[in-house]
């Protein structure tokens, strides 16, 4: 008995010293699987260890997964900007072309009124006689202009106007629409329009290279195009030229008196 215990408190100072279980049997002239007397971690305690480092493993992993995850977060999040930003930006432009492309139409056949007036009456005047917007309220000065134009060589009343619905409308009547009843019904060609009062879509260009103001023979077009897609309204400029206008006299009264809008 004394020996055993002997034997055991050996093992227990040498297992106290080195934290791990030591084999002296075969020093105690013992087989090495008696070693283990039932004193020290033995089988058991290196069970409990192996228990211990496969909780910490699994708590590494679920770490791991949890920062794996937030980091997925984070980058669907970062393409998911980037891809409605690239949306947006995609969209701005079709926007823009398509009001470009739109507006195109409607200045093409302006241009070709005007460049073959004979009269390119003031839009600073004219006003009074395009009528009135759907609300009711009256046309602003520079927002509406008359032509006397012999496009495709027949003499030709012409009217445009924006309403403050932003639509751009345009009628024509005969020259002798007063015998003839001849007088045609506004037509919309584009919408969208958001010229404010102080940027008028229609001016008669003020330099004396062109006659002045009240004679001029060059028009000036600047169009605001808005769209529920457009950040920025889409400015659409021209300037065109009458050149029969050159050679007509300006107070022959044609186109006058104008039918009611």
């Amino acid at each position: 008995m004394a020996v055993q215990a002997l034997k055991r408190l050996v093992l227990w100072a040498l297992y106290t010293e080195h934290g791990e279980p030591v084999d002296l049997g075969p020093a105690l002239g013992e087989p090495a699987e008696r070693a283990d007397l039932g004193v020290g971690p033995g089988r058991a305690e290196r069970t409990m260890r192996e228990e211990r480092r496969a909780r910490a493993e699994h708590g590494v992993v679920v770490l791991e997964l949890v920062v794996a995850s937030a980091v997925l977060v984070v980058v669907s999040m970062m393409g998911f900007i980037a891809t409605q930003a690239t949306l947006r930006v995609s969209s701005s432009g079709l926007a823009k072309a398509q009001a470009t492309t739109v507006s195109a139409v409607a200045l093409s056949q302006l241009r070709e009124e005007t460049s073959s007036a004979n009269i390119l009456y003031d839009p600073a005047n004219e006003g009074s006689n395009a009528g009135r917007s759907p609300d009711g309220t009256s046309i602003p000065a520079g927002f509406s202009l008359r032509i006397y134009t012999q496009a495709n060589g027949i003499f030709t009343c012409m009217q445009w106007r924006v309403l403050d619905t932003g639509a751009l409308q345009t009628r024509s009547w005969s020259d002798q629409w007063q015998t003839n009843g001849e007088v045609g019904n506004w037509v919309s060609l584009l919408t969208g329009i958001t010229n404010p009062t102080g940027t008028p879509p229609f001016v008669l260009d003020q330099g004396a290279n062109y006659g002045g103001s009240a004679s001029s023979r060059l028009l000036d077009v600047d169009l605001l195009l808005g769209a529920k897609n457009l950040a920025q309204p889409v400015e659409v400029q021209s300037s065109i030229a009458g050149r029969d206008a050159e050679y007509y006299p300006q107070n022959t009264g044609d186109c006058t008196p104008v039918p009611t809008p």
